[in-house]
């Protein structure tokens, strides 16, 4: 287990329904480090570390310089997942949920309430969002938080004309 990503580490982004409070950021982190100091692929560890940040998102990484994650290890990472998670009755596989950065907090919101924020002009275009899609620790630490208008999501959020 590896306490901090490698630059060219692999990475897995989940985003929690709600905000987890300090007992469960502790387990939750416990759990992970547990998953990740057994995480095998091809019958080899992984170099792999997690992270749980801003009590709502969870950073799962793999160093794949030494032992490349794929089919059946990404799906006993998601299986881990999803068990906690229901342990826990915590949804981390909405992929409706953008994370969100205002006044210095980050707002999980589900799609179709930031939409109505936007048209409602009640969030700026240029809100800054946490980039989910990415893979690569090094264009997740370069991009953290993206305004949503420099996005791939902004069109798909804008009403149809």
């Amino acid at each position: 287990m590896t306490n901090y990503p490698s630059s060219d580490a692999r990475i897995w982004i989940y985003l929690s329904h709600r905000p987890l409070d300090e007992e469960e950021v502790r387990h939750i982190s416990q759990e992970l480090q547990t998953f990740c100091r057994s995480w095998t692929a091809h019958g080899q560890l992984v170099r792999a570390g997690a992270m749980v940040l801003h009590h709502q998102m969870v950073l799962l990484f793999a160093d794949e310089s030494q032992t490349p994650v794929s089919g059946c290890s990404v799906d006993a990472s998601v299986r881990f997942l999803r068990q906690l998670g229901e342990r826990l009755n915590i949804d981390f596989f909405n992929r409706r949920l953008i994370a969100t950065l205002q006044n210095d907090k980050l707002v999980v919101l589900p799609w179709e309430e930031l939409r109505r924020q936007l048209v409602a002009g009640e969030l700026s275009p240029d809100v800054n969002v946490v980039p989910t899609w990415l893979t690569e620790w090094k264009a997740f630490r370069s991009q953290y938080f993206i305004p949503l208008n420099q996005t791939p999501l902004y069109r798909q959020l804008l009403p149809a004309e």
